[in-house]
């Protein structure tokens, strides 16, 4: 199993295959275009930026309580950029169940979550330092960059 480890708790993020793979870095679980992503742990709450050299074979203590693998998918959350007078974007992702049903409890985890140097897509590329608000968020979609295990 290979994913992502939050760079605060050290909790393990495991990643679906890409559905288009990143193969000149040789990683089948980031997306071809080897753009970085913000990625939010659902255990700490913490927002960090990943790139495909983050993706590694991940090592899963069995005590820990991770989410079964084939009810997982990446979500990508879009919000607008909070500083003034900016009409950009800022996306950031998520291992989240398959039920769309799981908005409410990703709405709690977004409000109270710590963003680190997460930036819009704007040239000015503004660095959000305060939790997201949901009322922010433009749209919430299952990331197609990214299978969908067990369907």
């Amino acid at each position: 199993m290979v994913g992502l480890v939050c760079k605060n708790c050290s909790r393990p993020m495991p990643l679906p295959p890409a559905t288009h793979p990143c193969t000149s870095q040789g990683q089948s679980s980031w997306p071809k275009d080897g753009l970085s992503r913000n990625f939010l742990c659902s255990g700490c709450r913490h927002i960090y930026e990943y790139t495909s050299r983050d993706v590694l074979d991940l090592v899963i203590d069995k005590r820990m309580s991770l989410p079964r693998k084939k009810m997982q998918r990446v979500v990508c959350i879009e919000l607008r950029c909070d500083a003034e007078n900016c009409r950009s974007q800022v996306q950031i992702h998520t291992v989240a169940e398959f039920d769309i049903k799981s908005v409410p409890a990703l709405r709690t985890i977004l409000e109270r979550a710590t963003p680190h140097s997460i930036c819009c897509d704007s040239d000015k590329r503004h660095t959000m330092t305060t939790a997201p608000r949901f009322e922010a968020v433009l749209h919430l979609w299952f990331d197609e960059d990214w299978e969908t295990p067990g369907l």
